[in-house]
């Protein structure tokens, strides 16, 4: 099984701090939000290999990232924009991830912002049980608020 890592965005809503880096190495405590992402991911025997996918802005900080970092699955796989207007949504994103890269088996697709509160090896169980295609979603409680995050 193969991972992706979406990193790809530009986290305009959080400018001026986001402007010139990516928003998973905002810091958390001593670390990141993608080092605990990349230590799940690295912990699970299951998972061979974790593509980060970025936009061509962030590429080079994650390749001095990952070339400095301990973690051995994570590899770079870099999206042909430079700013939002550009984006291709988070499935056209994936689409041309899968393409660029020839994965033809089982992913679990991780949003690299996200700071999660479950262990992933749990959510992919769930996937192998399940037989079928899965989606986790955190419920914020309320429908107002789930609209300042976004959409699932």
């Amino acid at each position: 099984m193969k991972a992706v890592v979406l990193a790809g965005g530009y986290a305009t809503r959080l400018w001026p701090i986001t402007k010139d880096r990516p928003k998973m190495f905002l810091p958390i405590g001593d670390h990141t939000v993608i080092d605990e992402i990349f230590a799940d991911l690295e912990a699970d025997d299951r998972i061979d290999e974790v593509f980060v996918s970025t936009n061509e802005r962030f590429a080079g900080e994650f390749e001095t990232y990952l070339a400095e970092t301990a973690f051995e699955k994570p590899t770079l796989s870099v999206e042909d924009t430079t700013d939002e207007s550009e984006k291709f949504g988070v499935v056209g994103a994936l689409a041309q991830l899968v393409d660029r890269e020839g994965i033809d088996e089982d992913l679990v697709v991780v949003a690299g912002d996200n700071l999660i509160s479950f262990d992933i090896a749990e959510f992919v169980d769930f996937f192998a049980d399940a037989g079928e295609p899965a989606l986790a979603a955190y419920d914020v409680g309320s429908r107002e608020k789930a609209k300042s995050y976004g959409l699932v």
